[in-house]
């Protein structure tokens, strides 16, 4: 099984995790500072109609401490994709999303790295178009795009 962190125990890295830890691969969490001490005492409940009712309890830190297999984004705010995510009524400010950015060892590849080496569709084609839609100009992240693009 492979090694993972979950950047953003909200809904969905929540699921991630749930899903992930229960699957048998080795997760890890990253979250905020005020987070971590609650989410490692609670853990993460799943309730659905669907999947179930479980807890699951990886392991949570505030800051990347080893080397995963994959880095799964499951956060709303990301540098200049911020402006994006504020004009869909999203957070705004991109501080945390960075410094956990920073935390992560050098040998460490983003999902969407992974996305981009094995040719799948990356999912900053989503955040490129809605950033057209509101005319909000993001050469970072394009260029990252074509650089994944070609990679």
């Amino acid at each position: 099984m492979s090694r993972c962190a979950v950047l953003g125990p909200g809904g969905v890295g929540g699921l991630l995790a749930v899903f992930l830890t229960d699957a048998g691969h080795e997760v890890v969490v990253v979250a905020r500072t005020s987070s971590v001490e609650t989410l490692r005492e609670s853990g993460f409940h799943l309730s659905s109609p669907v999947f179930g009712e479980r807890v699951t309890r990886p392991d949570v830190v505030d800051r990347l401490d080893r080397d995963v297999d994959a880095v799964l984004v499951a956060t709303k705010a990301t540098a200049e994709v911020t402006s994006v995510v504020c004009a869909e009524g999203g957070p705004c400010d991109p501080a945390p999303t960075l410094a956990a950015f920073r935390s992560f060892g050098p040998g460490t590849k983003s999902s969407m790295l992974r996305d981009a080496e094995a040719g799948n569709t990356l999912e900053l084609d989503t955040i490129g178009r809605a950033a057209r839609a509101h005319g909000i100009p993001i050469p970072r992240t394009e260029a990252l795009v074509d650089q994944l693009a070609s990679t």
